[in-house]
């Protein structure tokens, strides 16, 4: 691009790179529900832990709540279930704006850990991902123990 400076004047020139959201999205809490209601929340972006401390119904379906709308193509990439011997648990992920839903195929082993592994690379849903400063997030791990 050529400026053309003319004397006396003033020369004014805006360069707008990369523009929209810069940051990835954040997993801000997640839910337990039974039967469609919050039945325990572990506040995964203050609490500092990532274990739910009651035992959970082995029916039970997860919401990942982020702080922005995700896509859906990258939660089903980067999201899932591993059981206590690390096998991946088959489940439904599900998303309605900030929320992601993981449902498992089935009702889980009672009285063994399970694992509930966000990867990252959850793009957000403004699909400026590729125009962005690159800093995904490490992986994280949310353990339970559904009740017996």
């Amino acid at each position: 691009m050529k400026l053309k400076l003319i004397p006396g004047g003033l020369a004014l020139c805006l360069l707008l790179a990369a523009c929209g959201d810069v940051n990835d999205p954040v997993l801000t809490k997640v839910e337990v529900l039974l039967a469609g209601q919050v039945v325990d929340t572990l506040d995964v972006a203050h609490s500092g832990s990532n274990f739910i401390k009651k035992d959970v119904d082995p029916s039970a379906t997860f919401r990942l709540i982020y702080d922005e709308p995700v896509l859906l193509e990258t939660a089903e990439a980067h999201v899932f279930i591993k059981d206590s011997k690390g096998n991946k648990v088959k489940a439904t992920i599900g998303l309605r704006l900030v929320d992601v839903t993981v449902t498992p195929g089935g009702p889980m082993t009672g009285g063994q850990n399970h694992t509930l592994v966000v990867e990252p690379g959850i793009d957000d849903a403004s699909k400026h991902h590729r125009s962005r400063v690159q800093h995904h997030l490490l992986r994280q791990e949310v353990a339970w123990r559904p009740r017996s």
